[in-house]
């Protein structure tokens, strides 16, 4: 008995993915609220930085290019992805962001369409307060 109700679920659900499938094609995917935190995955105006670096003159170069293109969208996210013990450094982080966030607003950047994500780190709560007061959350 067991088995004819997990088939009948089996099927259920088979023959509900294509509808589901459908469903969400035709449903628009909406845009990431102002000032949100957390970025989507591969999302138009997204800039990958600090991968595997810093703070530094090539760093630098890359967010004054990036600043043209930044301006023309809704919305930019900035994933940070950086040795996570210097990430949860409150000092560290709290530098970061403010280095990030200097240079792109400098250079016309409006401060309300950046985001930024910490991968894959987490910073504790008064770390996250400190960089939504840089961010002007």
């Amino acid at each position: 008995m067991n088995r004819s109700v997990l088939g009948a679920a089996l099927a259920l659900l088979v023959a509900a993915a294509p509808l589901s499938a459908a469903l969400a094609e035709d449903m628009p995917t909406p845009p990431p609220p102002r000032g949100a935190r957390h970025c989507p995955d591969n999302p138009a105006g997204t800039y990958r930085f600090f991968e595997k670096s810093g703070q530094t003159e090539q760093d630098k170069a890359r967010l004054e290019q990036l600043a043209p293109l930044a301006r023309q969208q809704s919305f930019l996210c900035i994933l940070a992805f950086d040795n996570p013990a210097q990430w949860q450094t409150r000092r560290m982080a709290v530098r970061r962001v403010k280095w990030v966030m200097d240079i792109l607003t400098g250079n016309g950047v409006p401060r309300s369409i950046i985001g930024i994500e910490f991968r894959p780190a987490q910073l504790d709560p008064e770390a996250m307060r400190q960089v939504q007061v840089i961010l002007g959350r």
